[in-house]
């Protein structure tokens, strides 16, 4: 593990992992896990998808229903349904 300092004079700790990642997804990269669920059938397995991603949505209005906090637009923007074709149904 290294030690770099920044024009600020500042000290950020590096590992081998993250010695030679871009600054902006070292710094603002987020991974997210998404589960796939069946909810009409128990017969398809749930599906687990990693991505990793620069940036987060958040709601500000929830079917006119004001948001009233930052961390309660981004439960909401991380929830969601989808449509999908299945082979079991």
């Amino acid at each position: 593990m290294g030690k770099k300092k920044d024009q600020e004079g500042d000290i950020e700790m590096l590992d081998d992992t993250t010695q030679n990642d871009d600054p902006v997804n070292r710094l603002f990269g987020i991974e997210l896990e998404s589960v796939v669920k069946n909810q009409e059938s128990e017969a398809d397995p749930d599906k687990t998808m990693k991505e990793h991603v620069l940036k987060l949505s958040c709601h500000i209005d929830n079917n006119n229903n004001p948001i009233n906090s930052l961390q309660e637009g981004l439960e909401i923007s991380l929830v969601g349904d989808i449509e999908k074709y299945s082979e079991a149904l």
